[in-house]
């Protein structure tokens, strides 16, 4: 099974993130803790399910370093892969 968010993340995945950690939560509402290290929360649609989780006490959001790029930095990647892609190419 695929363990990063996906543009479709939902409550569903989110309870299951929770719920792979320990977590014996049926609602997001009940979640206290939520290790999100290294799954791409990048993807997910929006942060709406985060407003809900009122019991939310602890929150791993390390390991996804999109996060901290600036945006010159994502210009820098993006003009990489387009200058890989043209290599490829010739």
């Amino acid at each position: 099974m695929n363990s990063k968010c996906t543009a479709k993340a939902s409550d569903w995945a989110i309870l299951w993130f929770a719920n792979a950690n320990g977590a014996d939560a049926k609602t997001l509402e009940e979640i206290t803790r939520l290790d999100l290290s290294g799954r791409g929360v990048i993807f997910m649609p929006t942060a709406e399910p985060f407003s809900r989780m009122k019991n939310l006490k602890y929150l791993d959001l390390s390991d996804n370093p999109e996060f901290f790029r600036t945006e010159e930095k994502e210009e820098q990647l993006q003009f990489a892969a387009m200058m890989g892609i043209d290599k490829e190419q010739k």
